[in-house]
């Protein structure tokens, strides 16, 4: 009996799951909720396997948006079906798309089999949550006269092959997230150990790529040369010439999918080997590949509780090169481990995306990006990303994308203005106030702009782009307000100095204010939301959720 797995993903994590689920599986079909033409292609299968990933505060993702309304269009279907969600316990809206998906079904008369899953990217869980529900849940389809697949080992997912020579591979437009243009990096300023203003030249004309204030960039990092050397010699792998990478199972999407020019520049480029380890693949690396048994007894101590393992390896941030030295493997505790092991576990690389600190307006051909460097110096962690740009050379070229957010101005720029930022959050105002002053007839039309902005200290180390601010301060006049948190020096934080400029900000919202807040979301945005909602209370016009439902109140936040 074939199983039907239907996934949407807006980052790939729902794809790799039901494609990791489907090698457990004898007899099955994979398909994304886009090739769902009519609720009829569900019917005709002993059970339906959904993995449904949240996308943004809860919301469906791109592709799974027309499935959704067709649920929501129908009156009945009986079908059995499973469900595991993908979703980020540090967005208020929790598996937002999962729950939503589970209503309709309940609605519709859905049969569920078995409890609904769920995997939390805010803690590095997800491959170790989907094998905890899987364990169980398999041996229900197998209770059902499903067949599944038993293996006794490590079946390779991907072939590498050598090929004679490397063929031309060259990219075209539109670029995206799955064609990435490559861009050169350019006007590094590091901003001593924490911040690294940067630009990314997009040479509109051949890239074609255009973009607003308040979009995001999103960015390929690469692996430190050094690590990716490490990991080699751990493998046994010599280097080689061109290589190509190939599922196993030619149904499969692969976004290996071509030829590389050797096995370093695949390792360096374009698999996420730098992120921390999870539980499956020290489990799946002591079940496969480990032949002394004092090592294996070792590990399998290790992974038998969460606690410990979250102790010993997630808190210290370990990397499988690190994972090695740490708990001194050598190559007499394990045997040869094929390069597709660690394809399939750690995945294609994922970018890093990142608030637009310019405008078009000015900087046609350049995206400016503030990062913050991401560093854990007790456990040596760097950032792949800071380490990426702190590596970074005048000719540089990394793998960038323009992601289009409807975090804009306002169309009428005579409504006041409130913004609200910390840290690395005050970068998309920057963007706003450059094009505001780029235009004589943008400039002109402005009534009023209050910004919050939150650092440590109001010092030059931490006060990110002061002389941009004060010079538009110098163009605005009174028009502009700038409010800084200082928390290291005064303990306050933006919601704090909101609170104290209640009567100011409920004019200026009761005048037809926009309000703007960007940063992070379990901090300063939660911090923001209840600030606003004590002031402005539960008013059917003023309240919080009317300005977000008529695009008054918007969000940029991670």
């Amino acid at each position: 009996m074939e199983v039907l797995i239907v996934y949407s993903t807006q980052s790939g994590t729902s794809e790799d799951l039901s494609f990791r689920f489907s090698r457990k599986v004898s007899a099955c079909k994979v398909v994304n909720t886009s090739q769902i033409q009519d609720l009829d292609d569900l019917k005709g299968f002993p059970i339906v396997v959904f993995f449904i990933s949240s996308y943004g505060d809860g919301e469906p993702c791109d592709d799974g948006i027309r499935f959704i309304q067709m649920l929501k269009d129908e009156k009945k279907l009986h079908i059995k079906y499973s469900l595991f969600g993908c979703g980020n316990s540090l967005y208020d809206d929790y598996q937002g798309a999962a729950h939503q998906f589970k209503k309709l079904m309940d609605r519709l008369g859905g049969d569920l089999v078995g409890d609904v899953g769920y995997s939390d990217e805010a803690f590095n869980g997800v491959v170790d949550d989907f094998e905890s529900w899987s364990f169980d849940y398999l041996n229900l389809l197998s209770d059902m006269g499903i067949k599944l697949n038993r293996s006794n080992g490590y079946r390779e997912a991907y072939q590498i092959t050598e090929v004679s020579e490397m063929p031309k591979q060259q990219s075209r437009p539109p670029y995206h997230e799955m064609n990435p243009f490559y861009a050169r990096i350019t006007n590094i300023v590091r901003n001593k150990d924490q911040y690294m203003h940067f630009e990314v030249e997009l040479d509109s004309v051949h890239s074609r790529m255009k973009y607003q204030s308040g979009d995001h960039i999103g960015i390929y990092p690469v692996n430190d040369g050094e690590i990716v050397d490490e990991l080699m010699a751990i493998l046994g792998i010599v280097d080689c010439g061109s290589v190509r990478v190939m599922p196993v199972n030619r149904m499969e999407s692969c976004k290996w999918n071509r030829v590389y020019s050797s096995i370093r520049e695949l390792l360096m480029g374009h698999v996420e080997i730098s992120g921390v380890l999870s539980r499956k693949f020290v489990k799946d690396l002591t079940d496969y590949f480990i032949t002394s048994e004092s090592t294996k007894r070792r590990l399998q101590e290790l992974i038998r509780s969460r606690d410990v393992f979250r102790r010993e390896v997630v808190e210290r941030k370990l990397t499988i090169v690190r994972f090695f030295k740490e708990f001194d493997l050598s190559k007499n505790d394990y045997t040869s481990i094929p390069l597709s092991f660690i394809l399939e576990t750690f995945g294609h690389i994922k970018p890093r995306y990142y608030s637009i600190t310019s405008s078009e307006c000015v900087e046609k051909d350049r995206v400016g990006v503030m990062i913050k460097l991401v560093k854990d110096k007790p456990n040596n962690f760097v950032g792949q990303c800071s380490q990426t740009i702190m590596l970074a050379k005048s000719d540089t070229a990394l793998g960038v994308f323009i992601r289009r957010s409807k975090f804009k101005l306002p169309y009428d720029l005579s409504r006041p203005l409130i913004f609200v930022g910390a840290g690395t959050g005050v970068a998309p105002f920057r963007g706003f106030l450059m094009e505001i002053v780029s235009a004589k007839y943008k400039l002109d039309q402005i009534t009023r702009v209050v910004m919050y902005l939150g650092f440590r200290t109001a010092s030059a180390c931490h006060y990110l782009y002061a002389d941009d601010f004060a010079r538009y301060k110098e163009l605005l006049g009174d028009r502009l307000s700038i409010r800084i948190a200082e928390s290291q020096v005064t303990g306050k934080y933006v919601q704090d100095l909101l609170v104290e400029d209640t009567n100011l900000v409920k004019r200026l919202v009761e005048n037809g204010g926009c309000v703007y807040v960007c940063g992070d979301k379990a901090g300063l945005a939660l911090g923001v939301r209840r600030a606003l909602g004590q002031i402005l209370g539960g008013s059917s016009t003023h309240s919080l959720e009317y300005l977000a439902a008529v695009g008054r109140f918007k969000e940029d936040v991670w």
